[in-house]
């Protein structure tokens, strides 16, 4: 399975992605797994040719591990950001799911659970 993470439009946000980049290559938990960076082409209805993205190639039941990863690295953000999860599995070129989450400086240990969760509801 293929998890591609893109961020929104924000200012910033591709130092913001470089830097979820960099966290989650360094995350011992997500080191056996394969985290590139890729450029998107832009899927009909979406804006602009091409974005960067972060892709983590995971096995299953890896969500959880990723997910966590990311609102770990969300939680110390001092931006607001738009963070989109897209998932794919096996050769299929099509997304199988695609989630949309703003996380505009969250620091309620409940609102960040409850982020976890949607993330890995959406990669698993």
């Amino acid at each position: 399975m293929e998890v591609a993470i893109g961020l929104g439009d924000e200012p910033n946000s591709e130092s913001a992605l470089r830097s979820l980049y960099r966290w989650l290559q360094e995350d011992p938990d997500l080191r056996r797994y394969s985290v590139t960076w890729t450029r998107q082409l832009a899927h009909p209805g979406e804006m602009g040719v091409m974005s960067d993205a972060v892709s983590v190639a995971l096995s299953s039941g890896a969500g959880a591990v990723l997910a966590g990863s990311i609102s770990v690295w969300l939680r110390y953000r001092t931006s607001d950001l738009t963070i989109r999860v897209f998932k794919k599995s096996g050769e299929q070129t099509e997304r199988e799911s695609t989630i949309e989450v703003e996380a505009n400086r969250i620091r309620d240990l409940k609102a960040m659970a409850e982020l976890t969760e949607r993330l890995r509801d959406a990669i698993e």
